[in-house]
């Protein structure tokens, strides 16, 4: 069993968080917040990866902190 896995938690200009876990080919992103650098930034951490959209996203509350509902937009 493979146990190794990526894990990076985003800057954000504002409270809250965003983190990514990439494991067995699996992106996923934890929390829905744009960080510093905008989309642009997830795209390329998604790039680093082989992958063009997440596998998961995983919402832990919906709370303006934790998710920004137009974050989820897709532009």
């Amino acid at each position: 069993m493979n146990l190794q896995a990526k894990f990076r938690a985003f800057k954000l200009n504002t409270p809250g968080s965003l983190c990514s876990v990439y494991k067995d080919g699996n992106y996923t992103l934890i929390e829905a917040r744009i960080p510093v650098g905008g989309i642009n930034a997830l795209i390329e951490d998604l790039k680093v990866h082989g992958k063009e959209k997440l596998d998961v996203l995983h919402i832990t509350s919906w709370d303006v902190d934790h998710c920004d509902r137009s974050s989820l937009a897709r532009s």
